[in-house]
This record gives C-alpha cells, structure tokens and sequence, in this order.
C-alpha cells in the first residue's frame, strides 16, 4: 500500500508555501519544514496557529499528529506561521535578520489594529519607520504625494481623533520619514522594534479569568510574568507575579493554580472560561518561564554560534553601508561643487556679457568721444580763422578811425564800416558760443574717461575674484546609541535623549489637532499615567513591591 499524502499550506509574513505532508506526520515535522524553507534558525520564538472546527484559532502542540481538515484529497489545510513568545530585549535577544523582520511584520500588524495601545507620537514615529522598511530611503522623485496609504500606517483610534486629512498625515509621516535617511531596511526594522516594545500591551497575552470572588479580571502572560489588570483596563497591571516566583502550574477543568517559590506563601488560583483556555495559558507559561531562566544562563553553542555569525554580518553590513554613505556624501559634494561651479559659470558669463555690453558702449562712446574731438579740432580751425578776420577787421577800422577822414568818406566807406562792425560783434558771439560747447565736450569727455576706467577696473575685479574662489566643507560626527544598564531596564525615551525629544516634538505638533471629546477610557488612562511619570517598566517595579503573599492576597481581595 503506497504512501498517503495530504496538501497544506503555511501563511507567513513574507511569503505562501505548499507542501505535501504524509499521513500522521506530527506538527513539529511541518514547524521544522517551513524553519528551514525560509532560513530560520530561532525557531523557539514561534509557533503554527489553525483554526479548528468550530472556529477557534489555536496554536499547533508539536509533538501532535497533524490531520487533514477536509476528506478531500486536494483540499490544503490552512496554517499560519506566527511569533509565539516575545523576547525581554529585542536587540540583544533577536540574532538573525529574518527572526527580526518575522517579528516586525507580527508587531507592526498589532500596532496598525490597534491590538497594541499606541500613543499618537508613537504611532506616527513607528509609521515613519514603516515607510522606511516599505519604500526604502526617501526620493521626493520617486516617492510623490499619495504613495502612503495612511489608514495601513496609522491606528484609526489616532485617526479618529485628530482634525487631520490623509495627505496631511502623509505630510507629518514624510516629515520624520526623512529623518531616516542615513538608516537602512534592516536598521529601521530594529528601531521600529525598539520603541514598540516600551509599549504597554506589546507581547502580551490576554486571557479573561475569575478570581475566587468571580471578580472578572484580565490575565496578562508575556516574557517577565504574569500580570492581573481589572476588566476594564488592560493597559495598566495591578498586580505582577515575575516567572522566578512561580516553581509549578496546575489545571483542572476550567481552574487554574500557580503555585509559588516561596513554599509558604498562598497558591494564586484562577478560572479560565474553559479548559482549552487553561490548556493554553499552561502552553505560554511553560514556554515563557523556560525563556526567562534561559536568557539568565550563559548562552548554547548554537546561539554564541549565531551571534558570531550575526555580529560578521552585520559588521559587513555596517562597513558596506559606510562605504555606500561615503561613496553617496562624495557624489553630494561633487554634484554640489558642480552646481556651484555651473552657477559660478553662469554668473561670470552673465558678468561678461555685462562687462561686454557696457565696454562695446564705452567704445562707442569714445569714438563719439573721437568724433566729438575732430569736431572741436575743426572748430578751433573755424575760430583761429575768424580771428583772423577779426583782426583784418580792426586793422580797417583802424584805417578809418581817423573823424576828419571818416567825415569825408563817402556814404558807401559809411555803411562798410557799419558792415565791418556787424560782422565783428557777429564773429565774437560765435566765437563765445564756439568756447561754450569746446568747454562742455571737454567736461563730457572727461566723465566718459572716468567711468570708462572704472568699468574696465571692476571688470579685472570680477576676473581676478573667479579665478581665486575657494569651497570649504565641515563632516558632522554622528551620535551614537546610549548604552543600557544592566540592572535596570528603562523605556527608550528615558534613556535615549534624542528619542525623547522626537517624541516630544510630535506631540506638540500633533496636540493641537487633537480633539480631547474623542479620547478613549485607554487614552485618559494612558495620560493619567503620564502624567504621573509612570511607564511600562516603572508600573512593573511598582506592583512587584512586597512579597508574594502579599500580593496574592491582593489579587484574590479584587
């Protein structure tokens, strides 16, 4: 009898994949297949999640058998390939790059839905590294107004509550999105990481419990414990049991026991809705616990083997993104001594064709100059000659100035010497208006050689400036990453100044626009605890204070 295979098929964030599985293979055969289909070598983090016959999603015991969900022979069972547990710090605890965008598809899924509460700050600085993991490095060439699809980026409870539209949102999102420009695919996924997981529901998982007074509450289980939050606010934990408390977990039916390290402290017992609930929540406390202590212990072989290969990779990475920043930055500064010098190009032809258009009118004006010259000369030839005949003129009259002799001329030497006289006063006015335009053509010719030589003197400035044109340039240092210590964990803005001051800054830009009549109680609440300097990790310190009886006490008095 031959063997008997089934279709199935696996959804993951980056891709679809089909396989054909034998009959009675066993879930960890398939989990294993997809890890090495897609490369994955940090498969504790995940886990295959299905959908059951009555419609509940659930996620896949590895050492089950895996059946077929339809009778027919073609019909693909349906799994998808999901993060099951969350690591306490994303950069140091996720290696290789494929877990890392694994995770960054699962969270940034939470974020967008809203299954994760996001501030609105948060919301648009994760948005802008969003468009940097979808769309690369920012070309206002390419990227045009529209090519953001806002509702995919931004949570709508934030959407809702603001006065913006779609292309003003696209403008703020571009706006830090240009921020990232010397930030690669990889590095924007691990900032976007970075600051999702100082958000308070992030790798959280939420089950609806009972306490022994069947007060409803909320079960919170994720990578330090297991947190108690009241029916209506699953935000802010009011009480917190760490996994190095907790030596034993026990169910029965729908009743849930914990049972504590310190042996005579008090059980902390709960009910689930059902016992599939408690199945579950028994699944991600094993699996979280395990992680807990293993992250406190030195690391395996395999993981120190990762993080070698890991850190070469990313050295490699890190020395080839310098060199495309340094080959870009050269590129810049030659582009921009080209522009300048096409500019300096543009502006020395402009001056030359000045300095040529005002020398070809200085010439023309010195040959009018010469004209001008050759005028006078021919008029100071005019005047010498009717000083001659002005001379001629006053020897005759001379000759007849004799009285006696004038009384004798006759009537014609009478009216010559009245001619004489009219021609003498004739030529002396001309001789007067002769002088007076000599006079303003010297004085015109003089102004027209003083602007002349002061055209052709800021002409040789012009030239001699050109040519000794320096260019400077000043390479700003970037910052580096502060470190985080060791014995404390502190969200990003309060260790990370430049952080704090992004978020800063888009709350002030984006609090005027926000309409308060539309805040939810997970708004006012998430205020309130701003408001009072309180976070994520602070919340936990907090709640964690006093022993474990004291606080089981307190859970079972809610």
């Amino acid at each position: 009898m031959g063997v008997k295979w089934f279709p199935v098929r696996v959804t993951t964030p980056e891709s679809v994949l089909e396989f054909k599985l034998k009959q009675n293979s066993s879930g960890r055969q398939l989990f294993n297949q997809v890890c090495n289909t897609i490369g994955l070598r940090e498969v504790w983090w995940f886990g295959l999640r299905y959908v059951d016959p009555k419609g509940v999603e659930k996620w896949v015991k590895l050492n089950k058998k895996i059946s077929p969900s339809s009778k027919s022979k073609d019909a693909c069972t349906d799994f998808t390939f999901r993060v099951k547990f969350f690591p306490e710090e994303v950069s140091e605890e996720l290696i290789q790059d494929v877990t890392q965008r694994l995770f960054y598809y699962e969270v940034k899924s939470s974020v967008v839905s809203g299954q994760y509460y996001t501030s609105p700050d948060s919301a648009l600085l994760l948005a802008s590294y969003q468009a940097l993991v979808r769309h690369g490095k920012y070309d206002p060439e390419v990227h045009k107004t529209g090519f953001i699809n806002i509702p995919n980026y931004i949570p709508a409870h934030v959407l809702e509550q603001h006065t913006l539209t779609n292309e003003q949102w696209e403008e703020k999102v571009v706006q830090w999105y240009k921020q990232h420009s010397e930030m690669s695919k990889q590095d924007a996924i691990m900032e976007y990481l970075k600051v999702a997981q100082d958000l308070e529901m992030y790798g959280v998982n939420y089950f609806h419990i009972r306490n022994v007074k069947q007060t409803e509450l909320w079960l919170g289980c994720d990578s330090l414990g297991l947190n108690i939050y009241d029916a209506e606010d699953k935000l802010t934990p009011k009480i917190s049991f760490p996994w190095n408390e907790i030596r034993k977990l026990v169910y029965s039916h729908s009743k849930f026991t914990v049972k504590p390290t310190d042996t005579s402290g008090k059980d902390i017992v709960f009910y689930c809705d059902s016992t599939s609930a408690c199945k579950e929540v028994m699944a991600l406390c094993t699996g979280n616990h395990e992680l807990y202590g293993r992250r406190r212990r030195p690391d395996s072989i395999e993981v120190q083997q990762m993080k070698a290969q890991a850190k070469e990779a990313k050295d490699a990475r890190k020395m080839e993104q310098e060199k495309l920043a340094a080959e870009r930055r050269a590129r810049e500064l030659m582009e921009e001594r080209y522009r300048k010098m096409e500019l300096a190009m543009q502006e020395q032809e402009m001056a030359y064709e000045m300095s040529r258009s005002a020398l070809t009118d200085y010439q023309r004006k010195v040959e009018e100059l010469e004209s001008q010259l050759e005028e006078e000369k021919r008029a100071r030839m005019e005047l010498e000659s009717m000083q001659r005949r002005l001379e001629e003129v006053n020897r005759q009259l001379e000759l007849v100035s004799d009285f006696t002799v004038w009384q004798q001329e006759t009537a014609a030497s009478l009216e010559d010497r009245c001619r004489l006289k009219a021609e003498r006063d004739r030529v002396l006015n001309e001789i007067d208006e002769q002088k007076r335009i000599i006079n303003e053509k010297e004085q015109e010719k003089r102004m027209i050689e003083a602007a002349l030589a002061k055209a052709r003197a800021e002409r040789d400035d012009h030239s001699n400036g050109v040519k000794n044109r320096d260019s400077g340039e000043q390479e700003l240092q970037p910052l580096d990453n502060l470190c985080r210590p060791e014995d404390s964990r502190q969200t990003m803005a309060a260790m990370d100044m430049d952080h704090a001051k992004r978020l800063e800054m888009i709350r002030k830009d984006l609090n005027p626009v926000r309409d308060q009549r539309k805040l939810q109680k997970v708004d006012i609440q998430y205020e309130a605890n701003v408001s009072k300097g309180m976070d994520k990790y602070r919340t936990l310190n907090a709640i964690r204070q006093g022993n474990t009886k004291k606080r089981v006490e307190q859970f079972e008095s809610l």
